[in-house]
């Protein structure tokens, strides 16, 4: 599954800048969004 993810990332990076640009934005806000929903679940446990 990563690999076809990967395969069709670089496919569009190909096909053209901007497509790659924002396929890796969004992978990135993705990743940092699980990242904080991990830390509030953590702290919340942390403090109550």
């Amino acid at each position: 599954f990563l690999r076809a993810q990967h395969d069709l990332g670089t496919r569009y990076c190909s096909v053209g800048e901007v497509a790659c640009l924002w396929s890796s934005v969004g992978v990135l806000l993705w990743k940092n969004w699980r990242v904080k929903q991990r830390e509030s679940h953590l702290n919340r446990g942390r403090f109550f």
